[in-house]
């Protein structure tokens, strides 16, 4: 598990899109892109990247929501953000 959250630590615009997603619930594609002011093709990669390791799923209504993986790690990073002030 500590590599994962390392990977979550180091990857600041995944990391991003997942605690969007774990504060607000699930959202779509462009509801991410607005509220995270990223491009159509930064956001694409990164979800793409996050789905492809399980942190993330694609939902029937075409929302994206946290997989239950994620749902464990995400506590983890949040605390060694608020440690070293970077929430």
């Amino acid at each position: 598990m500590a590599e994962k959250v390392g990977e979550l630590l180091t990857d600041v615009k995944g990391r991003e899109i997942l605690l969007s997603i774990h504060r607000d619930g699930p959202k779509r594609f462009n509801q991410l892109s607005k509220k995270l002011n990223i491009t159509d093709g930064c956001l694409n990669y990164h979800l793409l990247k996050l789905k492809s390791k399980n942190y993330i799923q694609k939902d029937d209504d075409g929302s994206y929501s946290l997989t239950e993986q994620s749902q464990k790690i995400i506590p983890i990073v949040e605390r060694v953000l608020e440690e070293t002030s970077e929430l």
